[in-house]
């Protein structure tokens, strides 16, 4: 039969895997929605680019 201090060291190691897990999990949402932020302002630069009159007068 297992000690209890065996089982609260597993519990205890269990937890810090989760609250790793949900970090790192929380740092990569927010990196993929930086990310996103970033190509939707590339988009939309472009968009306004295309659509610019002075570039268009000088093709």
């Amino acid at each position: 039969m297992l000690s209890f201090e065996v089982i609260e060291f597993d519990l205890s190691n269990i937890v810090k895997n989760v609250e790793n897990n949900i970090l790192n999990w929380s740092k990569g949402n927010l990196e993929n929605r930086e990310a996103g932020k970033r190509e939707r302002g590339r988009e939309e630069s472009r968009e306004e680019l295309k659509n610019c009159p002075e570039l268009k007068k000088t093709k």
